[in-house]
């Protein structure tokens, strides 16, 4: 997961990746392979790529989300979304 919107350690929107590194240190993964999640509550992440457990219903539809990283800024363009989503981390 790369987080959109945080608040020191808290997120509370992110892009769902395929693969860590993707989007930021390498070439962006298609739109239908991301997925901008609002979990319905904000939960404790301590770094990026963090796997994360996401239960929720997709909804299709092209946009964008820019995120801020460290060497820069960068527009992604995602395939799907959802919202009120849960979201326990995964352990381990």
């Amino acid at each position: 997961m790369l987080p959109v919107d945080r608040d020191g350690e808290l997120v509370y929107e992110f892009i769902l990746v395929p693969w860590a590194g993707a989007c930021s240190h390498s070439a962006s993964a298609p739109p239908n392979q991301m997925i901008h999640v609002y979990p319905k509550n904000p939960f404790r992440s301590t770094r990026i790529y963090q796997a994360v457990t996401v239960t929720g219903s997709l909804q299709p539809g092209l946009d964008k989300a820019q995120l801020f990283i460290l060497d820069g800024t960068r527009t992604l363009t995602y395939g799907y979304s959802m919202r009120h989503a849960d979201c326990p981390m995964r352990q381990g």
